[in-house]
């Protein structure tokens, strides 16, 4: 009975531990201190921000530039078996719609009584276009560019992503590690949201915070810089 009460405590301590270790800076980033007093980063010890991103329309076109009426449906990227759909267009030959810019999946038909599938695409988030007849509909796009990290500093550091709404940041969407001199992508999961936050740590026994940014858009270059910008 003994030794099984000795391995309980144990394991609470472990997790106990490992909660300090997580929560401990991130509870210390939200403490209100006196002027002039922080607990990091200081002026010598920080990395700054760069963020690259091209002008992207708020909105992709959706044209039908095939030779026959079209049924279009919109699905989320991450609703591979595309069986729920998130928004419908009956288009002629020619005519166009335009639809808040994320990544969708797209089906094609010919409308009759029983619509007529005549082509489905991968992941897109870029205008797309429907040519082709009848015989063979081809759907044109591309994926929403992917959000990068460099690190341009000497060391190892940390990215933690959230929600943007997330004022209090105390769990994280996604975390990326990036090692000097190189980059990492933000892959499919969990989602690229349409805007989010992020901070830069170095990895300690209680991760130091060397610096933030809210309202980071998707399909953005963020390069990290050694020192205060």
């Amino acid at each position: 009975m003994n030794k099984v009460m000795i391995i309980i405590a144990l394991v609470l301590g472990i997790i106990l531990t490992g909660m300090i270790v997580f929560f401990g800076q991130r509870l210390l980033s939200m403490v209100s201190l006196p002027e002039g007093v922080k607990f990091s980063p200081s002026k010598d010890d920080q990395v700054h921000l760069v963020i690259e991103r091209p002008e992207i329309p708020e909105n992709l076109t959706v044209a039908n530039k095939s030779n026959i009426r079209l049924k279009i449906l919109a699905y989320n990227e991450d609703d591979e078996a595309r069986m729920i759909p998130l928004k419908e267009w009956t288009l002629n030959p020619g005519e166009s719609t335009r639809h808040p810019r994320k990544n969708y999946r797209f089906k094609a038909f010919k409308p009759a009584i029983f619509d007529k599938l005549l082509a489905e695409s991968g992941v897109i988030g870029s205008d797309v276009t429907f040519s082709g007849g009848e015989g063979k509909i081809e759907i044109s796009g591309s994926p929403k560019k992917r959000v990068s990290f460099t690190n341009k500093t000497k060391e190892n550091l940390r990215v933690f992503i959230y929600k943007n709404e997330d004022t209090a940041q105390l769990i994280p969407l996604t975390t990326f590690s990036v090692t000097p001199e190189n980059a990492v992508e933000w892959t499919d999961k969990p989602v690229t949201p349409p805007m989010f936050s992020l901070k830069v740590f170095r990895p300690q026994l209680l991760d130091k915070q060397l610096a933030a940014q809210s309202g980071v858009p998707d399909q953005s270059k963020i390069l990290i810089y050694p020192g205060n910008k």
